[in-house]
């Protein structure tokens, strides 16, 4: 091969690489996931199990808040409570038995 050549190829292969490593970084600083419940957001790393739980009890205890100060009343409030407990824990509930502790809620240390 030509030295020209050779020279344009580690060209494209350094900017591939630096390519390659600028997704990288962007990506590091991107795995963030988060919960969101009306008003109520928590946010955590998607490779930690421990703090995406935590970032769900603490988005349904701050969304039971809001739901006892409503008097359970908001509908919409309740089936995300509701939705949220049974993806965390697989089980179902009404959010005033969620909310009041009749339902276990624990975040994992």
């Amino acid at each position: 091969m030509k030295m020209a050549t050779k020279t344009v190829l580690l060209i494209i292969s350094l900017c591939f690489v630096t390519f390659i490593l600028i997704l990288y970084g962007i990506g590091a600083f991107l795995v963030k996931s988060c919960y969101k419940i009306d008003e109520c957001e928590y946010c955590y790393d998607v490779i930690n199990d421990t703090a995406k739980h935590n970032a769900a009890v603490d988005v349904l205890l701050c969304a039971c808040q809001k739901a006892r100060a409503n008097d359970y009343e908001n509908n919409s409030l309740n089936n995300e409570i509701i939705d949220m407990y049974k993806s965390i824990t697989g089980n179902t509930g009404s959010t005033k038995d969620i909310c009041e502790g009749r339902k276990p809620l624990m975040k994992y240390k």
